[in-house]
Parts: C-alpha cells; structure tokens; sequence
C-alpha cells in the first residue's frame, strides 16, 4: 500500500498506514473485550444461579423425605410429588426474579437522578448528550 501512494506522490512522508478494516476494528477493539468479558461474568453467574437453585432443591427435598414417603404410602403418584417439588423451585425463582428486578428497577431510577443531577452542571454539549441517552433508555 506505501508503495501505490509513494507512485502517486513521492513527497509525501508516510505513517501508519491502515486499511479502512484494521481502523475499524481496533476503534471497536475495546468494546469487543469489554462484552466478551461480560458475556463470560454472566455465563459463570448463571451456572451459579443453577448450582444454588439445585443446592436449596436438594436441600428441601432431603429435608422433607419423611413427608414425601407418607405422601406416597397414602396414594400420592410419582408425578404429584414431582410436581410438588417443581411448584415449590418455581416460587422460589418467581420470588428470586422479583426482588431482583425490584432491585435492578431502583438502582436504574437512582442512576437516571445521578446523570440528571451531573448534567445541570455540565457544558451544554454534555447536557444533550446526557438527555438523549435518558430518554434512549427510557424508551427501551
């Protein structure tokens, strides 16, 4: 590539050449290590999330043995037991998802005060910015 613009005009002193792609990909270099970084934080918090749910099932289930077996000695079908166990892990995961988007709702509310708060005091290219990611986000 030096060489076709040294062809062109040999006077012109010449550095860091780059294609258009390499400036592309080393201006989203960054980005890209931040969410793959991110993807795989959430890939080991979500084998977490099932370790423990399996944890406190197992748990429920080994502390309970003695009803399950009268259940059982009384008539109750293999599938009302287990339908039994999967009712109790799924209130426990509507309870988990409900606190966390509780909590996930307030720390959003309590961000969009903080960045309002900074933009009364920023220059006004700031401000516009600030406002029109409140009001993206807002929206999604």
């Amino acid at each position: 590539m030096q060489r076709e613009l040294r062809a062109v005009d040999p006077s012109v002193a010449i550095k860091h050449v780059k294609t258009l792609e390499q400036i592309r990909s080393d201006s989203v270099a960054l980005r890209a290590f931040a969410m793959r970084l991110l993807v795989g934080f959430s890939l080991v918090a979500s084998a977490l999330v099932l370790v423990g749910i399996y944890g406190v099932l197992s748990l429920s289930v080994g502390s309970r043995k003695r009803e399950l077996a009268i259940r059982t000695a009384v008539g109750a079908q293999q599938r009302d037991i287990l339908g039994l166990i999967l009712r109790e892990g799924l209130r426990l995961m509507a309870i988990g998802l409900t606190l966390g988007l509780v909590a996930a709702l307030a720390r959003l509310s309590l961000a969009r005060l903080s960045q309002i708060r900074r933009a009364a005091f920023d220059f006004p290219g700031k401000s516009v910015k600030l406002t029109a990611q409140v009001v993206h986000t807002s929206g999604t």
